[in-house]
């Protein structure tokens, strides 16, 4: 780990490049930048490194995901900085969950005003409450439950279906048991839901996942504009749209703050702190 001749900028790694895509937005380039490990595991092993080494040149920036509640976390090197919730998209989403909405919107105001009195749910709470259901299926994978991967989940159908059902669940439910071949039951993977989520119809954090709101998103866009929408670019259109305001209250901003403030004395981020 060492830094490139001249460059004594502070780095931020993480795992993947989309965390570099929205870090980067509000990030002051003269004085910090990003890099990606790949992986979380990566990430993990480069802190491990960095400790024993005594490099304080650079913070490490996980996604939590489900290590909090699993006793994980407790395996984390010192010093490694987690989101709050699932991912640095989920804890954007939950501080500015207006975004989702606008960006829908702008593939279609009318349609989108209508998708969701079919739906009857705004469209950012549509999402959440969908890929909540599919977080808590992606928790039943990671506690041993399930067989099945969550990977790329398919929400193709799903604002159809929920139109004429106001409720996601049933086809979220026949896309675990399509996954299962066949092998898991509906009422099995309802349990599994039930046993997490014990509200339905609410949106639970503990479960949201970035690429599931994605996901879903894009269905939406989808079904409102008439066609195809790619998620990527769905993400990347949200990414623009978090404000400054919603950013810096982000808890692991903060700590990425102040890590960099009180280590350095520099201010790695250009969105200032509201008194």
């Amino acid at each position: 780990m060492e830094r490139a001749a001249g460059d004594r900028r502070l780095v931020l790694t993480v795992e993947g490049e989309e965390d570099c895509a929205l870090l980067d937005l509000h990030l002051d380039w003269r004085v910090a930048k990003t890099q990606f490990a790949g992986s979380k595991t990566a990430v993990l092993a480069a802190a491990e490194r960095a400790e024993r080494d005594g490099i304080n040149w650079i913070a490490f920036v996980i996604d939590a995901d489900f290590d909090r509640y699993n006793g994980k976390s407790s395996a984390w090197p010192a010093g490694v900085l987690a989101t709050e919730f699932a991912d640095l998209f989920v804890d954007a989403t939950i501080a500015s969950p207006e975004v989702i909405s606008g960006v829908l919107l702008g593939h279609g105001a009318a349609r989108a005003r209508s998708v969701e009195t079919a739906l009857g749910s705004s469209l950012d709470r549509f999402c959440r409450e969908t890929a909540s259901y599919v977080g808590a299926i992606r928790e039943a994978i990671v506690d041993g439950e399930f067989s099945i991967t969550a990977r790329g989940w398919n929400f193709s159908g799903i604002v159809l279906s929920s139109s004429n059902e106001r409720d996601p669940l049933p086809a979220v439910v026949a896309e675990a048991v399509r996954r299962s071949s066949g092998t898991l039951s509906p009422d099995a993977v309802k349990d599994a839901v039930a046993r997490r989520i014990a509200v339905p119809g609410e949106a639970h954090p503990r479960y949201l996942n970035g690429h599931d709101i994605v996901g879903v998103a894009a269905e939406l866009a989808r079904h409102i504009s008439g066609r195809s929408v790619r998620r990527d670019s769905i993400a990347a259109t949200c990414r623009v749209a978090f404000r400054c305001e919603g950013f810096v209250i982000l808890q692991v901003v903060r700590e990425v703050r102040a890590w960099a403030v009180t280590t350095h004395d520099i201010d790695p981020f250009r969105c200032t702190v509201a008194a």
